[in-house]
């Protein structure tokens, strides 16, 4: 018996939540603490690891996933939807399981795959989504997904305490908020089980679209053969860029990779490198619960919201968005010594 499209929709758009969730607990928990940890073998062994590891390892995965954009969306022509999520997956769960190592050619060589496949994992999640949505279901999907998928910094957090926990010496008085070679590998060795189980998941989810998909219709304008459909694929993205609606929404892009950055890695790093509060060695999993929450939240109340006052994904979501961070940005700056940023400090 074939499932209604609705109840088919709606359940797979839950089950690709969860296995991007288990995803990210490793990646957004990871950029967390990535430069603290990295910091912390530095300190052990000065000569295998440079103290900048952590920041280097992430914008070495922003670069080459900015590369990867450009191509990613011609590899959909070889590879379907599902097994490019599936494919992605598995090379952030590698990346989890090579933070075990502790090697800094390893983080860098594993950063520059990771960005470069993570690519190809959100140009297979996007296709994926309209294969499973309608004009009049994407957007409940995509919200339904999303909010799901913002849960990954709790279950992270949940995680990172019990790890933090078992070893006596995290909560010796120190400068910053070291990791021992153990709790490394529990840690980033936990991210690696769950990642697998996304894994898993995505291999297992169906090809099915329903009918009327975003993704049929638009296939049905694609003409040519792999190799035609993969050069046009690379034109097109290429073309992209001179794009006038493009180029005004440059500014846009930018603001908020540059704000996924200090939220992700920066601000979580400056916690851990700030004498006073990392004496709190849970402070970042106080920090990844209430990232989810927030995320979770917004995520869900954005529906009813958009429902209520016209077009609020747009100005009225920036405002507020742009509100609210100009808020946390003030009392960052009130609050953070000159150089947590970058390294360990007692102001």
């Amino acid at each position: 018996i074939k499932m209604h499209d609705s109840r088919y929709s709606l359940i797979v758009a839950i089950v690709l939540g969860i296995a991007h969730m288990c995803m990210f607990v490793g990646y957004d928990t990871g950029s967390f603490i990535g430069e603290s940890v990295l910091h912390s073998v530095h300190d052990r062994r000065p000569a295998e690891m440079d103290e900048d590891a952590g920041y280097y390892g992430q914008a070495i995965v922003n670069a080459f996933n900015m590369l990867g954009h450009i191509i990613a969306p011609a590899v959909l022509c070889i590879i379907n939807a599902k097994w490019s999520m599936f494919i992605g997956s598995v090379f952030f769960t590698l990346s989890f399981a090579s933070s075990i190592l502790m090697n800094e050619l390893v983080v860098y060589v594993s950063s520059a795959f990771l960005g470069l496949l993570y690519a190809v994992f959100s140009a297979g999640y996007s296709r994926y989504l309209t294969q499973i949505s309608t004009e009049a279901t994407i957007a409940k999907n995509n919200r339904l997904e999303w909010s799901i998928t913002n849960l990954s910094t709790l279950f992270g957090s949940f995680l990172y305490i019990p790890a933090t926990l078992m070893e006596l010496k995290s909560s010796e008085p120190s400068i910053y908020r070291e990791y021992s070679d153990t709790q490394i590998r529990i840690i980033y060795g936990a991210f690696a089980v769950i990642g697998i189980i996304s894994n898993v998941i995505f291999g297992f989810l169906p090809n099915r679209s329903v009918e009327g998909s975003i993704a049929s219709e638009r296939s049905v304008q694609e003409k040519g053969g792999k190799a035609s459909k993969m050069v046009g694929s690379v034109k097109l993205t290429l073309l992209s860029f001179f794009d006038p609606l493009v180029l005004q929404l440059s500014p846009h892009f930018i603001y908020v990779g540059w704000q996924n950055s200090v939220w992700l890695s920066i601000y979580p790093t400056t916690l851990q490198f700030t004498e006073s509060l990392s004496q709190n060695v849970l402070v970042i999993a106080y920090y990844g619960i209430t990232f989810s929450a927030g995320s979770f939240i917004m995520g869900t109340l954005t529906g009813p919201l958009s429902r209520r006052f016209a077009r609020f994904g747009q100005t009225p979501c920036l405002a507020l968005a742009g509100g609210l961070q100009l808020i946390c940005g003030i009392l960052i700056f009130l609050s953070t010594p000159n150089l947590s940023t970058i390294e360990p400090n007692d102001d």
